[in-house]
């Protein structure tokens, strides 16, 4: 939906003016049934239209990236914990910038996408992100995992995740001996 709406934003110039034809229109809708309503959008007379299909890219432009990043050629598990953050930040910032129209600040939308990533969340998004060193910072000349930026529960789910793939790795060892 969104890629679509893309290309009709795009569009606009020129959707615009072929729906203000008068003589193309009618022809090019002869027979619809949905020719007037879709004039009505399109010519701008429902003007809300292009005002919320600009804020539907506005919005959602962070998942789209996300999109982007993981279905790359490269996609990694240890990015995900930083795509969902940056997600939720933008999120927080529309709901807290003084231009959000108070239809989108009085919405859900920021819990339904807190919502949604926690109902995707996997504790090895976590433990991926710690031992990635591209997410690593010198602190004192030497380098360190991330685990000071993770809360709580996180660090412990990404240390249970971690143990476990030890202790799986030990016990293939033995095996192999």
């Amino acid at each position: 939906l969104v890629f679509v709406m893309r290309d009709v934003v795009r569009s606009k110039a020129p959707l615009i003016a072929a729906a203000t034809d008068t003589e193309l229109w009618p022809q090019a809708t002869a027979g619809s049934t949905k020719g007037a309503e879709v004039h009505k959008i399109v010519a701008g007379y429902r003007s809300s239209f292009w005002e919320d299909a600009e804020l539907l890219l506005k919005y959602c432009q962070p998942i789209m990236d996300a999109i982007h990043i993981l279905e790359g050629d490269k996609p990694l598990l240890s990015q995900l914990r930083s795509v969902y953050e940056q997600i939720r930040q933008h999120f927080e910032a529309i709901m807290a910038a003084p231009d959000t129209p108070d239809k989108v600040k009085r919405s859900r939308l920021l819990v339904v996408v807190e919502e949604r990533m926690a109902k995707h969340y996997k504790p090895c998004f976590d433990a991926a992100y710690v031992v990635d060193p591209i997410n690593f910072t010198k602190q004192e000349g030497e380098w360190f995992p991330p685990v000071a930026k993770l809360k709580n529960e996180e660090r412990r789910a990404a240390f249970e995740v971690g143990a476990a793939l030890w202790m799986l790795g030990l016990s293939l060892l033995s095996v192999g001996s």
